[in-house]
Parts: structure tokens; C-alpha cells; sequence
């Protein structure tokens, strides 16, 4: 869940799911910018399944701007959640 810090969101369980998009601006360029957006819903909580209620799980939306590099990927991402969740995330090459 991108506009939550790593571990924020902890629990025996979770649930996720995520619809995104993204789109080349300049194809035949040395280095191509691509554009981007995601939906996402989820969670995680402690106990069973049938536990959860939903006030564990949360709505996102991010935009992102990328660059394919020689390096490897260029990607700056802003995310925003509810209860005024957001945050903004920087990638320089893959991740692992």
C-alpha cells in the first residue's frame, strides 16, 4: 500500500488488491518517460479472516512519473490514503 511507511500496515492477515496503468510518452527517445496511475484497497489485522471489519482496510491512489535509464528505472510516486495518509516515494534501479 503505497502511502503507508514500511511496517505501518502489520497483522497476522491481509488482504490486497491493485488496478493500475501506465503509458510511454516518447517511445523512440534515448531515455523513455513513462506516466502512471494505481488504485489499490487493503489491509492486514490480527485473529481470523473473519476478524476483519473495514476499518482495516484502506483505500489508495498514486500517480507516478518514470524514466527508463541506462542505470536502470527512474520512478517518483506520490500516494494518498484516507484520514489524510500520504506519502511520496523515490526508486533509483530495480527493486529486490
Amino acid at each position: 500500500m503505497a502511502a503507508f511507511a514500511d511496517g505501518e500496515l502489520s497483522g497476522d492477515n491481509a488482504a490486497f488488491a491493485r488496478v493500475a496503468t501506465w503509458w510511454m510518452t516518447r517511445e523512440k527517445s534515448l531515455v523513455p518517460l513513462y506516466f502512471g496511475g494505481a488504485l489499490e484497497y487493503g489491509g492486514a489485522w490480527n485473529g481470523n479472516a473473519s476478524d476483519m471489519v473495514g476499518t482495516d482496510l484502506w483505500p489508495t491512489a498514486s500517480l507516478f512519473a518514470g524514466l527508463s535509464t541506462p542505470i536502470g528505472p527512474v520512478v517518483l510516486t506520490g500516494s494518498v490514503s484516507e484520514h489524510g495518509r500520504s506519502a511520496v516515494h523515490f526508486q533509483l534501479g530495480h527493486s529486490f
